[in-house]
């Protein structure tokens, strides 16, 4: 049986903001699940103030903040390939320890597999590509608007 894949895409960057992060698994019960998350200018500005490598840490927090709710045991992550060099090194190691800390004490759920790939290559990160354009253009509902971040930055920091 082939491992459960999360893929996952942004409309728009953290540098460049406003930003919308989908992530999207699908289930062999429940169909396609999507969870998307809109984080504004003025939140992106306000959070960029008083963090060093901000742009690789708000990332992975939203990574990470649209993962969990859809994240099983043994589930790959796959993301958009958005991310290069040190950036694409930076937010796998956040969102790792996102994943370390929020499952302690339960190594089946702290380190998942996480693939950078491009919507060519996997058909997850081509669905949640899809689903952030539509997120972004109101077709598709937002789950959250600016997050409370403040959690996942505290740990990253």
């Amino acid at each position: 049986m082939p491992t459960p894949i999360i893929g996952v895409d942004s409309s728009g960057q953290v540098k460049n903001p406003p930003i919308w992060m989908v992530a999207v698994r699908q289930s062999k019960r429940r169909g396609q699940k999507t969870y998307a998350i809109y984080l504004s200018k003025e939140k992106i500005i306000k959070l960029a103030k008083s963090i060093k490598n901000w742009n690789e840490k708000i990332s992975a927090a939203l990574i990470f903040k649209a993962v969990i709710q859809l994240y099983n045991t043994g589930d790959a992550i796959v993301i958009d390939h958005d991310f290069s060099g040190k950036t694409r090194e930076y937010v796998e190691k956040y969102v790792k320890r996102l994943f370390g800390v929020r499952y302690l004490g339960k190594p089946q759920f702290t380190n998942p597999p996480i693939i950078f790939a491009s919507k060519r290559d996997s058909p997850q990160v081509k669905e949640a590509d899809l689903k952030s354009g539509r997120v972004r253009h109101g077709i598709i509902v937002i789950n959250e608007k600016d997050p409370n971040l403040t959690n996942e930055l505290k740990i990253l920091t």
